[in-house]
């Protein structure tokens, strides 16, 4: 790697193995061409030497490599997976709210029970279809969270009945941003804000788990979530551009 290029300042790694790796640049410095071409071609070797699924390269259209990127991107055979809003919350002042559901971590209600709902959260939703089967996804959220994986992966209900799913978390390689690996309320629940309020709630609890602010993001053409972001005072930060490659099929 070109002595130049800072992969630990200059990006964020997420390691989902065996599905995924995904590398975020941070857009705050500017590489030539052939820089650019290094890094991709590097996580190229590194995504096949572990034989992970897919390789993910997140970038900002505001990147000042963004040109580089969609060139090296569409000479190495990456697809355009999706558009993403990415948004922003301090959360000091985050106070614990009151909302019509309690919730119960993935050992109250037995793994099947919450990869059921998880699922069903993730009906006729409105971001892209997801590439990952339920049981590769939460293999991928212990993979990257590590120990005590289990805390985070949290239902919601109200009496007997699922609401939603959250999974709350500290960004691995950080120490105080605050993400959801995944927010989602089962279809017959929308429609009554539990959405913003679920979303409320795992503020709530970023917060309690250490986090300063909150980063999110939602596919560009989800409403919806955009709406949550909103009713929840969250400051948008712009677009960013999602790009996958193969590696080999699973």
């Amino acid at each position: 790697m070109n002595q130049f290029v800072n992969m630990e300042r200059d990006f964020k790694i997420l390691v989902g193995e065996p599905h995924y790796i995904t590398i975020e640049e941070n857009n705050s410095v500017s590489y030539t061409k052939e820089q650019v071409t290094e890094v991709v071609q590097y996580w190229i070797e590194k995504a096949t030497d572990k034989g992970v699924l897919h390789l993910h390269f997140v970038v900002s259209p505001k990147s000042p490599n963004y040109t580089h990127y969609e060139e090296m991107f569409q000479y190495l055979q990456f697809q355009h997976q999706k558009s993403c809003v990415m948004v922003l919350k301090d959360l000091s002042d985050v106070t614990e709210v009151e909302v019509p559901f309690t919730l119960k971590t993935i050992d109250e209600v037995g793994e099947d029970a919450f990869k059921t709902i998880w699922l069903e959260s993730m009906q006729d939703s409105l971001n892209t279809k997801e590439t990952l089967s339920i049981d590769q996804l939460l293999y991928a959220f212990q993979t990257e969270i590590g120990g005590r994986w289990n805390e985070h992966c949290l239902v919601a209900f109200q009496g007997e009945n699922p609401v939603g799913v959250i999974l709350p978390h500290i960004e691995p390689g950080t120490v105080e941003e605050g993400r959801l690996f995944y927010l989602g309320i089962v279809p017959n629940m929308r429609g009554k804000r539990y959405g913003t309020m679920l979303h409320e709630k795992a503020l709530y609890i970023l917060k309690e788990i250490g986090a300063s602010y909150y980063v999110g993001s939602t596919d560009e053409m989800n409403d919806a979530m955009k709406r949550v972001f909103s009713n929840n005072n969250c400051i948008q930060l712009g677009k960013i551009e999602k790009y996958t490659r193969v590696i080999r099929k699973g």
